[in-house]
């Protein structure tokens, strides 16, 4: 009784663990770090690389890139040109806060921040943050950045709101 118990436990067990088919997104040749709906047409699908960011064109992914610096995530910028907000970084003198403009191919940067780790939006209220190894920024508008002085010397690797 106990060897039936068993085998229908593992036989259920695998039918809820092999019953999805994940397919690849992206070209193969990439290392995902992080994946980003932007709301930006055209571009709502969004792939953070360790070497920038992949952009689907049509049926073709676009890779886009600053100094082939590692891009941790990406929100839609609120100018609603269709402009991107992009966090970036890999512990170099470039690493921060950048505006990307499509139009022009363009990064400028926002904000200097060592090593970022994520941007996020509350969307209740509109505000952004970015964390990294220097503590917590915050943005009212997207563009103006300051750091949280509570986070000042501590490491901010992730966040979530609630309400």
């Amino acid at each position: 009784m106990r060897r039936l118990v068993l085998i229908l436990i593992m036989f259920i067990t695998c039918i809820f663990v092999f019953a999805y088919e994940w397919n690849p997104i992206g070209p193969a040749w990439i290392n995902v770090t992080n994946y980003c709906f932007t709301g930006t047409n055209p571009f709502w699908e969004i792939i953070c690389t360790d070497g920038g960011f992949l952009s689907r064109q049509v049926e073709n992914w676009v890779l886009h890139s600053f100094s082939g610096l590692p891009v941790c995530a990406v929100l839609s910028d609120p100018s609603g040109e269709g402009d991107l907000l992009v966090a970036l970084g890999d512990g170099s003198d470039s690493d921060g806060i950048y505006r990307y403009t499509f139009d022009i191919d363009s990064f400028s940067v926002l904000a200097w921040m060592m090593y970022p780790k994520f941007l996020l939006q509350h969307e209740p209220t509109g505000e952004y943050y970015c964390g990294g190894m220097e503590g917590l920024r915050k943005s009212d508008d997207g563009q103006a950045w300051q750091a949280v002085s509570y986070f000042s010397g501590m490491e901010c690797t992730a966040m979530t709101y609630w309400g």
